[in-house]
């Protein structure tokens, strides 16, 4: 009986599917599907991470003229895939990774590729070929040499090779979602070149996905929106046409029907078979309709890049610390090497305050013979105080610290841990002092406070160690 429901089930799912696919290309719906989640990213006020700004950027939306920009910091790096996403996202908000609030992100990521082309610092061949995206960005000198080993050390013709390492942990298997990654960065790089290794891994891919009654690309019977988006991603980067035409069509479903089966009616994604929104499921539904529509995140990053190195506008001072006092950083301006006029090229607005915790945009206007040049929009961070620790007074069980002020705007966030091991504990409060309970006695234990607001932190205090009654 179970065997049979599922059966009808999948009926119903092909049948629906197949009617998506028809709609899609009578009707025009890919374009209505792309218009509509370019709606629900224009709804947003603020961008949140990295990948949100590739999304939204991928849309044909500038990240760059929202309200509030997100701005890269140290927490974002912790690998060589993580850099090169860096080198991505700073490229598509149209600033320099060569220079990005005083970080060289370009040179930190060459500096992970090996003289043979391998890569430091990665967690598997999904990181890898991020490595090679940003490289293809900035036009790398080791861009040849990353791509020659990648093709080399994994074999397109067993998908198997796609590992992901974590900690002790090691994943091996079909990772759809990096074929599809890898397929597009080489059709990128040169489609020409690297055609028999791309047809290999559709192939494989196909293979794959051959008993899939549902049109999706994955390892049999595991087919989710966010693989569907991935594998879209690199067959519309290799063959745009083809793609529409149905000439990868899974089980005679279009691969597009399948990924609008969870677009939810606001223009997000949904994951499996909640009627919620994904995140990740929604930013990466958003680039495959992105590379539909305009083609790849990776080609408009690089006109950036481009662009960002002819036109050079830096702050001589981009991050503060908060005292009180309105900040008002010089802005330097080049042109192809030509250092430009404040008032004679170009003009400066500052956004007002910039006395309180936060981030402030300061916009450069260029006038006389640049004034064809588009407003140039700077971003300035304020960042509250160090903290000081006042006192930590100890209980059998529990310590109230104590701790000044850092500004009126800010919250606390205060960590604790057991003297000798690595795991801190963390608590938010907007009090200027907090009791924290459930302790063990006679213990000695590590307190240090930061004061924040939104995504902006200030440093640690002084770790203070204290010992429980």
């Amino acid at each position: 009986m179970k065997k049979f429901v599922t059966l009808l089930l999948s009926l119903a799912l092909i049948l629906s599917l197949s009617m998506t696919s028809l709609m899609a290309y009578e009707t025009g719906t890919l374009d209505q599907a792309y218009d509509l989640t370019r709606s629900y990213f224009q709804s947003k006020n603020r961008l949140t991470s990295m990948d949100e700004v590739i999304s939204y950027e991928s849309l044909n939306l500038e990240a760059e003229d929202m309200s509030e920009v997100y701005a890269i910091s140290s927490n974002d790096i912790y690998s060589a895939g993580s850099t090169a996403k860096a080198v991505v996202t700073i490229s598509l908000l149209g600033q320099n990774p060569n220079n990005y609030n005083g970080t060289n992100y370009v040179t930190m990521l060459e500096d992970y590729v090996n003289d043979d082309g391998s890569v430091t610092g990665t967690f598997g061949a999904n990181e890898d070929i991020w490595v090679i995206y940003g490289l293809y960005v900035v036009d790398s000198k080791e861009l040849d040499t990353a791509v020659d080993h990648f093709v080399a050390t994994y074999k397109a013709e067993d998908l198997n090779y796609y590992e992901s390492t974590w900690g002790e942990y090691t994943f091996t298997g079909h990772d759809l979602d990096t074929t599809g990654w890898a397929i597009a960065g080489l059709s990128l790089v040169n489609k020409t070149a690297y055609k028999d290794y791309i047809e290999t891994s559709i192939s494989g891919m196909k293979s794959l996905s051959a008993d899939n009654a549902d049109g999706s690309y994955a390892d049999p019977y595991n087919g989710n929106t966010d693989t569907q988006a991935s594998v879209l991603q690199g067959l519309l980067s290799y063959d745009h046409e083809g793609v529409l035409n149905d000439a990868y069509n899974i089980n005679d479903i279009n691969p597009f029907a399948y990924l609008l089966s969870f677009q939810l009616s606001d223009g997000s994604f949904g994951y499996g078979n909640t009627t919620e929104t994904n995140a990740y499921a929604t930013l990466d539904g958003a680039r495959a309709l992105g590379v539909y529509k305009n083609g790849h995140f990776l080609d408009k990053a690089k006109d950036s890049y481009e662009d960002a190195q002819a036109l050079s506008v830096n702050l001589s001072t981009s991050i503060y610390t908060y005292n009180g006092k309105k900040k008002t950083p010089g802005v330097s301006v080049s042109v192809k090497g030509k250092t430009l006029t404040k008032g004679t090229d170009f003009t400066v607005k500052y956004a007002s305050g910039r006395k309180k915790v936060g981030t402030y945009k300061i916009t450069v206007t260029f006038i006389n013979d640049y004034a064809d040049l588009d407003d140039y929009i700077l971003t300035m961070t304020i960042k509250p105080k160090k903290v000081t620790i006042k006192s930590i007074k100890k209980y059998k069980k529990k310590l109230t610290v104590k701790y000044k002020s850092a500004g009126k705007t800010v919250k606390y966030q205060i960590a604790y841990r057991k003297k000798g091991t690595s795991k801190w504990k963390y608590i938010k409060t907007k009090k200027l002092s907090y009791k924290i309970k459930k302790l063990k006695r006679k213990t000695n234990y590590q307190v240090k406070v930061r004061a924040y607001k939104g995504s902006i932190k200030g440093a640690w205090s002084k770790t203070k160690t204290v010992k429980t009654k």
